[in-house]
C-alpha cells in the first residue's frame, strides 16, 4: 500500500484492505492523487472516502465515492489541493457548442 500512494504514515495508521477498516483504492486523478475507501462498517454503503494527495496530505470525506465525485465536480467540495475539475459536455458524434442540444438517437 505504501508504495502505491507513497505515504508511509498513512499506511501505518490505516492498514490495506482486506484488513478490517483497511484502505481500498478506487481511483486517482491525472495529477497523482489517490482516492480510497476506508472500509469501516458493515458494508460498502458505510465506507467513507480517503484522499491521499500528491502533496503528501491526506483527509477523509464522510460520504461515498459517488457523492464525493459529484461534489468535487460541482464545486460543492473544497478540493484541498486536488486539481480543479472543469467538466465539458461533448455530444456523441462531435463537439456540441454552448447552449446546443446533442442530437437525439432515432426513436428517442
Amino acid at each position: 500500500m505504501a508504495d502505491l500512494i507513497d505515504l508511509a504514515d498513512l499506511d501505518a495508521v490505516l492498514a490495506a484492505y482486506p484488513a478490517p477498516g483497511g484502505l481500498l483504492t478506487w481511483g486517482s486523478s491525472n495529477q497523482g492523487d489517490t482516492f480510497l475507501w476506508t472500509t469501516e462498517g458493515t458494508g460498502p454503503d458505510e465506507w467513507k472516502v480517503t484522499v491521499a494527495s500528491r502533496s503528501g496530505d491526506w483527509w477523509h470525506y464522510n460520504a461515498g465515492a459517488v457523492q464525493f465525485t459529484a461534489d468535487l465536480i460541482s464545486g460543492a467540495l473544497e478540493p484541498w489541493g486536488l486539481p480543479r475539475v472543469r467538466p465539458e459536455v461533448v455530444a456523441l458524434g462531435g463537439a456540441a457548442r454552448t447552449g446546443e442540444r446533442a442530437p437525439q438517437a432515432a426513436g428517442g
